[in-house]
């Protein structure tokens, strides 16, 4: 995964969209109008409660992180089915050079592992649930890939 300060020039605060700026005392991004965003496990988090109606959804990914990954189980349904609800963006991800893609809903990375096997792509993954921790768990050693816990709705782009 990308280094935290890497990734901080292209991030703005989702309350007020100013610049943010990273305290590495308090493991934070902080902006000029004192709002604060917690980094933990190496993930920037933009969302105001540990605990939310994700919940389940991020503990689910955290105990079954491997299952829906065609790696793991040795199958074509992810890699399938992202072709074919995605087929005219996927043929644009292989014609193009470079290509930056924001994942929305991500979990453990069932597509992620797709997205990141393609070599012009780098690839932002984002989810409102804490499911982001088993996404770094099997993808933090891709430079090409920054995950991000946030509501999409109020996120840091």
């Amino acid at each position: 995964m990308k280094n935290i300060k890497d990734i901080i020039p292209d991030l703005l605060c989702p309350s007020c969209n100013a610049h943010l700026i990273y305290n590495n005392s308090q493991s934070s991004l902080n902006c000029e109008n004192k709002h604060k965003w917690e980094i933990r496990s190496n993930i920037p988090r933009f969302v105001n409660s540990k605990t939310n109606y994700t919940s389940a959804f991020g503990l689910q990914w955290k105990k079954y992180r491997k299952t829906q990954l065609d790696s793991y189980s040795n199958t074509n349904i992810s890699r399938d089915r992202l072709q074919n609800a995605c087929a005219e963006y996927y043929k644009l991800i292989e014609e193009k050079d470079f290509i930056k893609i924001l994942e929305v809903g991500c979990g453990a990375g069932r597509f992620t592992e797709l997205l990141l096997s393609n070599k012009n792509v780098e690839l932002t993954s984002v989810d409102y649930s804490d499911a982001v921790e088993a996404n770094f768990e099997n993808f933090s050693k891709n430079k090409k890939h920054t995950i991000i816990q946030c509501d999409i709705n109020k996120n840091p782009f």
